[in-house]
């Protein structure tokens, strides 16, 4: 009797459960690529490889990681509230102050691993869609590389409550692949003011090697030096940089300039010559692309990809401007990293906490492309990837992750999500889920309207860092925080 009273009472718990999930697509994927590349042996084999002095109690690495989830992808962003969603429903096992003392004490080379092996489980799960980049360079892989500090931390810290302006965290560099969408990898160190230059030898490391395709860097001005350019070529890379008038360009007499407009009106000078002097070892012969404009400052960019190789396709001047244009792309993922995922509001207050809040956000963006591309490729007339709004198909992953929450617990929504292992049958779930799924408000808003902004508002400028502050500490105990 007691048994059959029991199966009466689960049955219909499970069938709400699942219809639940069955009306909610969006949350319900989201929850199984969460545990397709955030699953519980992935997260231990990370955290035993790269844990440093850390250890596991009571509360394991892999719930820290579920909490931190909770708190981005239905709480806004705020911990408090998630581990009070937990607590309630008995998924807590220890106290709130426990968390926070972990997530402050997450050792730096741990978040790396976490973001770079991460996006190689979404990559493979993509699938095929538009390719954004000029023709002529289709047949090369191409990261745009740039810096990313995680600003506004809050100022909990004894040391830092006194500190006047802005407090930074980590400093990240960070590979964005622009065809796939995904961010690639990063190389991060704990101070938050440090340049983006001399990380550039981390994040190359963390590259896979060249293969068939070669590889193309594209970056801003501030990477434009003979030291960043011979780390590339010794990878067997390919650049494409904002040329910066520090480093000198030595024009090839043999090789004249040429002047001509292209297809699209714009007036460009392309130039052969040398970066550096000719006493220096690293000096490097490229093409100088110039775009000479009435409105904005002259766009120049520097480059080793030539057209006089045997057997190469040439490579148009006005396709390398294309190509580097494409670049800001990835100031637009950072802001909605920042503002869209939860980066805006930061949970912990130390350096450590900061950068693997940031690759966790950066996870998560890559789980909103994976789920865009399927979204825009499965329509019966399919769509470009970037017509469809990553801000707005967020939204609607926020209200039916926050609706799963409300409506069923975690330990069974937990046990609801059946694990899918394979590329093949999460490709295949994927297909299947969110063939023809669409609402209106998906569609990215475009602006035929030019922007015009007035000057920016200045602000005090003072700013330092949360490293820097502890350090000043180590090193003068018995002086008063800077700004206090």
């Amino acid at each position: 009797m007691d048994d059959a009273s029991t199966i009466r009472l689960v049955a219909p718990a499970a069938d709400f459960i699942r219809q639940s999930l069955n009306r909610l697509p969006l949350g319900e994927t989201v929850l199984h690529l969460l545990r397709y590349v955030l699953h519980k042996d992935f997260l231990d084999n990370l955290y035993e490889q790269h844990r440093g002095q850390g250890y596991e109690d009571i509360l394991s690495f892999a719930r820290l990681v579920e909490l931190v989830a909770d708190a981005l992808l239905v709480h806004g962003g705020s911990a408090r509230k998630s581990l009070i969603h937990a607590q309630k429903h008995d998924a807590l096992p220890t106290c709130k102050e426990a968390f926070y003392g972990k997530l402050r004490r997450l050792p730096l080379p741990l978040s790396i691993p976490f973001l770079t092996e991460a996006s190689s489980l979404l990559h493979a799960l993509l699938p095929a869609s538009d390719n954004p980049l000029p023709a002529s360079v289709q047949r090369f892989d191409v990261l745009i590389v740039d810096g990313k500090k995680t600003k506004h931390v809050a100022k909990r810290l004894k040391l830092t409550r006194q500190c006047a302006g802005q407090l930074f965290g980590s400093k990240l560099l960070v590979g964005f692949n622009p065809v796939t969408r995904l961010i690639q990898n990063a190389a991060a160190h704990i101070d938050g003011e440090k340049n983006d230059n001399p990380l550039v030898p981390e994040l190359l490391a963390s590259l896979e090697p060249a293969g068939p395709r070669a590889r193309i860097i594209v970056c801003d001005a501030q990477f434009c030096d003979l030291v960043q350019i011979s780390l590339y070529q010794q990878q067997g890379d390919h650049f494409l940089v904002r040329y910066h008038p520090k480093l000198h360009f030595h024009a090839d007499p043999a090789r004249p300039a040429t002047e001509f407009t292209d297809r699209k009106g714009r007036r460009l000078i392309e130039e052969h010559g040398w970066l550096g002097g000719p006493q220096d070892k690293r000096r490097c012969y490229v093409r100088r692309i110039t775009w000479k404009r009435t409105d904005h400052k002259d766009l120049i960019v520097v480059t080793d990809l030539h057209n006089e190789r045997a057997g190469s396709v040439p490579i148009p001047a006005a396709d390398l401007i294309d190509l580097y244009l494409i670049r800001w792309r990835i100031e637009t993922v950072f802001q909605e990293v920042t503002t869209v995922f939860g980066l805006k509001k930061l949970i912990g207050s130390t350096a450590e906490a900061t950068a693997f809040q940031a690759v966790f956000c950066m996870v998560v963006y890559n789980i909103i492309q994976v789920v865009r591309a399927y979204i825009a490729t499965t329509q019966t007339k399919p769509l470009p990837v970037d017509d469809v709004s990553s801000t707005m198909l967020f939204d609607s992953i926020r209200k039916e992750l926050s609706a799963l929450t409300v409506l069923v617990p975690p330990l069974a929504l937990a046990e609801a999500i059946k694990p899918l292992r394979t590329v093949e049958h999460m490709r295949a779930y994927l297909q299947s889920r969110l063939g023809g799924l669409w609402e209106q408000g998906w569609r990215k808003a475009r602006n035929r309207q030019p922007r015009c902004y007035g000057p920016k508002k200045k602000g005090s400028g003072a700013h330092t860092s949360v490293y820097r502050v502890l350090q000043d500490h180590k090193m003068n105990p018995k002086a008063a925080p800077k700004g206090g």
